[in-house]
């Protein structure tokens, strides 16, 4: 029998979005957000270690979009790269992955 080994990362959290159809505002208007609620702090995914300066995000989607939020405290936000396939990583940034094997389709519930 193999050995079972252990996940290299842990597996990050999993949420379930707000469905906002029909949208109550503009997402560039704070009455879109106040409702949302924050997902946990974030945590650096190599280490688990909760960063000096907090990240939360807000997410929801509604028949043709899904929209992301990022609240970072973070007071010195600069960019250094140019190119389109240059590697991220390795520098303190914001992410989205999406696992689309998981999306469902949305339904119209009205």
């Amino acid at each position: 029998m193999a050995p079972i080994c252990p996940p290299l990362l842990p597996l990050p959290p999993i949420y379930h979005l707000p469905n906002l159809t029909p949208p109550s505002a503009s997402p560039l208007s704070p009455a879109f957000w106040d409702p949302i609620l924050p997902t946990s702090p974030f945590v650096d995914i190599s280490t688990d270690v909760t960063p000096r300066f907090l990240t939360t995000a807000k997410m929801a989607y509604d028949k043709e979009r899904v929209y992301f939020r990022g609240d970072l405290a973070e007071p010195n936000v600069w960019a250094n790269l140019t190119s389109d396939q240059t590697v991220i990583f390795q520098d303190n940034d914001f992410e989205i992955f999406l696992d689309v094997s998981k999306v469902t389709k949305v339904t119209d519930r009205s």
